[in-house]
């Protein structure tokens, strides 16, 4: 049965306080996910720290430059924001979720009606990604929370990603979402 009383949404600085964190994690994402792009190559191709930073050029590879800083950063986050809102874990999950889904769905759509990638739009990409994603994200944490469901299947989805880069890192679809750049080969290159 519901209840009578309307959810009161929660004030001004709280919603503040939410957005600056949403902000914050949008600008370390942007950051440390532009660096991780290059650390595979600094580190010597080291394989122990590919499942976190791209082994080759394929969209695939890309994703992680975007779910892995911000999984790092709502770890900090987890731990340091107080008076979280009940919906933190869900809207965290889900907006990690939507930024390799962003990045897939768009760099498919523009290569197909231009006919070839351009790095700048790549970048535009990458950065529309985590803006959609900190977007959804703060959206979600300031809703009242719905349904007891969605905390399960954002996190499983979650786990289901980051499992997924573990294991496609090393043993990758031989489809055009894990090819390194157009050039046939696949998974770690070196």
């Amino acid at each position: 049965m519901r209840s009578a009383l309307p959810h009161v949404p929660p004030d001004t600085r709280w919603r503040g306080r939410i957005r600056n964190w949403e902000i914050l994690a949008g600008a370390w994402i942007l950051v440390v996910g532009t660096v991780l792009h290059f650390v595979f190559e600094w580190s010597g191709h080291w394989r122990p720290i590919a499942v976190f930073v791209p082994v080759n050029e394929s969209v695939w590879e890309h994703c992680k430059l975007a779910v892995w800083p911000g999984v790092w950063f709502a770890f900090v986050q987890l731990g340091l924001m107080r008076n979280r809102p009940d919906t933190f874990v869900t809207a965290k999950c889900l907006g990690l979720l939507s930024m390799p889904l962003v990045i897939i769905g768009l760099f498919y759509g523009y290569t197909a009606i231009l006919g070839g990638n351009y790095l700048a739009l790549d970048i535009l990409l990458f950065v529309l990604s985590i803006a959609i994603g900190q977007w959804l994200s703060y959206t979600l944490c300031v809703r009242p929370p719905t349904g007891r469901s969605w905390p399960v299947v954002a996190g499983a989805g979650m786990i289901a990603l980051l499992a997924a880069f573990c294991v496609f890192t090393f043993f990758p679809p031989h489809i055009a979402l894990f090819e390194h750049a157009g050039t046939g080969m696949y998974g770690i290159l070196k």
